[in-house]
């Protein structure tokens, strides 16, 4: 008859309760890490975009890619790292552009929603020539996010040992 013997079950079992009661915290923490890498990505990928200060805008014969100075700042001041959600188990954020410019307009009187502006620069529109910043900051971090988490968690987890 085979015989297994393990050694240190006790001390792993204790360690898998500690890991469980505190997986959510860890979980949070790694991933607020990395969102923050992507939310610095994000604004040297947006301090980039083209803001050329002069009174053009596309038309769809001519298209742009420029934003007004005030436009790129709306951007650069508007990015943020989104309340935690839990849906069952799997925790999310999104790092994205919040609030509205500062220039009010009759369609828009808080001000364009900035999420909106930085929508019609990645995707582009018949006046605005495609420029996917977002995306390019987004892939550009990805390893980097990913790696950072890793050790956050490990970090954690060396703390939960001791």
């Amino acid at each position: 008859m085979a015989k297994l013997t393990i050694k240190g079950l006790d001390e792993f079992e204790l360690l898998l309760s500690k890991v469980g009661n505190e997986s959510e915290n860890i979980a949070r923490k790694a991933i607020y890490e990395a969102a923050g890498i992507v939310a610095n990505e994000l604004k040297k990928e947006t301090n980039n975009l083209d803001d050329r200060n002069y009174l053009f805008y596309g038309n769809e014969s001519n298209e742009s890619y420029a934003i007004t100075k005030q436009q790129k700042q709306d951007l650069l001041d508007s990015i943020g790292i989104a309340k935690f959600e839990d849906n069952y188990g799997v925790i999310n954020t999104n790092v994205s552009f919040g609030g509205y410019g500062s220039r009010p307009t009759a369609k828009y009187p808080k001000g364009l929603p900035n999420k909106l502006l930085a929508n019609s620069i990645n995707s582009g529109t018949s006046f605005r020539r495609k420029n996917p910043f977002a995306r390019r900051a987004i892939s550009r971090c990805r390893k980097l996010t990913q790696s950072k988490m890793i050790e956050v968690y490990n970090n954690e987890l060396n703390k939960i040992k001791k």
